[in-house]
């Protein structure tokens, strides 16, 4: 701890209560509304990047890092065992529409950490189904619904492996294709 002789050892998320904390993009808001559920009352500093985030860490301005990226985040892939930086579980149960997820960085040997997620939405604009950029919105949500286990076990984006139910939007309005777009889309 910076200017008190002490040093703390911080493992989990609930260690992270009255710390100084880097957040980086969206982590903003993200940590300001993990504080009003928790009551932790961290000091939230905003940090332009990653890698101004962990200079900010290295140099005690902040005792962690918020960031959010899809798995695996390069920021956090690229670094060295040696780089002195490890990553800290959460260990809360998860906020609304949040999930835990449990990933692995080799490289900074965390095996199977629990992290704070957020589940994966495809959106559109609110586009008329029955005009031109409807009727494409409609054939690529037909697509990815047809080929969701090739997704899923294919050698693409990690995120794929997650997707388990296509038609849960969490809320979200779903778009809903014109009335020849439905037929083909229950008909598959």
């Amino acid at each position: 701890m910076p200017f008190s002789g002490q040093t703390q050892v911080i493992r989990k998320f609930s260690d992270l209560r009255g710390l100084k904390i880097a957040v980086v993009g969206s982590t903003q808001l993200l940590g300001q509304t993990l504080n009003k559920q928790t009551g932790y009352a961290m000091e939230l500093l905003l940090a332009e990047s990653d890698d101004i985030a962990i200079k900010m860490m290295q140099s005690n301005q902040v005792q962690a890092v918020f960031t959010d990226g899809g798995w695996p985040l390069p920021s956090i892939a690229a670094r060295l065992p040696t780089s002195g930086l490890t990553l800290v579980e959460f260990d809360l149960p998860a906020p609304p529409r949040f999930t835990i997820v449990q990933r692995t960085y080799q490289n900074l040997d965390s095996f199977n950490n629990k992290f704070l997620g957020s589940p994966n939405l495809l959106v559109t604009r609110p586009f008329k189904a029955s005009g031109d950029m409807g009727r494409k919105v409609a054939k690529l949500q037909s697509c990815l619904i047809r080929h969701l286990e090739d997704l899923n076990e294919g050698r693409f984006q990690a995120a794929w492996k997650d997707v388990k139910e296509p038609m849960n939007t969490l809320g979200v309005t779903r778009f809903t294709p014109a009335a020849n777009e439905k037929t083909k889309l229950s008909s598959r």
